[in-house]
């Protein structure tokens, strides 16, 4: 890649934002403690460094800090400390968080995520997931006359029924219509081609 060749910024960017950087930051919850080390802020922010110059085709005197700003990318140091954090708040609301107490710990960011962001410290309404896999319902097919009968508003004899419905199986999604009265019917296939 160079000044007047090789992918365009944009192009720069979205790599080092969509998978450069997760594969940086994978684990991070784990690891963070690293980050506060003076060696690895300096690897970290050398690292961004050469994105930045790639993203933004400056010279090579221009800071850092100046190109991050033009770029909108926090510095890596402080990125990977918030990926630890949203991940953390993301463990904590399924109340699967072991917090550990040991200050030498990766489980104290959860107290700095607290220290930070005190709306994290409060309870959530998140439910656990539960499956039920027993029918709870009945499905009825009345007969026409009847179905008319038994409703609450009038409905006329020559009004024309309609059925819907969805569907999903190993060969796509789609969506019918069955028009009791009428020879036509229209099944619609909501795959992308």
């Amino acid at each position: 890649m160079g000044k007047t060749w090789g992918i365009t910024p944009k192009t720069a960017h979205w790599i080092y934002t969509t998978i450069i950087r997760p594969m940086l930051t994978h684990g991070a919850v784990v690891w963070w403690p690293r980050v506060e080390l003076g060696v690895a802020r300096t690897l970290l922010s050398s690292l961004q460094r050469l994105a930045c110059l790639a993203i933004t085709e400056d010279i090579r005197t221009t800071p850092t800090a100046a190109m991050e700003m033009l770029t909108g990318l926090l510095p890596l140091d402080i990125h990977i400390k918030l990926v630890a954090m949203m991940t953390c708040y993301r463990i904590k609301s399924n109340t699967s968080w072991k917090h550990t107490y040991d200050p030498k710990s990766h489980t104290n960011v959860l107290d700095q995520m607290h220290e930070v962001a005190t709306v994290t410290n409060m309870e959530g309404d998140r439910m656990k997931l539960r499956f039920s896999c027993e029918k709870q319902y009945k499905v009825n097919f009345p007969n026409r006359g009847n179905w008319l009968d038994d409703h609450m508003f009038p409905i006329p004899k020559n009004a024309l029924t309609v059925f819907t419905g969805e569907s999903q199986c190993s060969s796509g999604t789609g969506v019918g219509i069955y028009f009791c009265e009428l020879i036509e019917d229209k099944i619609i296939s909501l795959r992308s081609e």
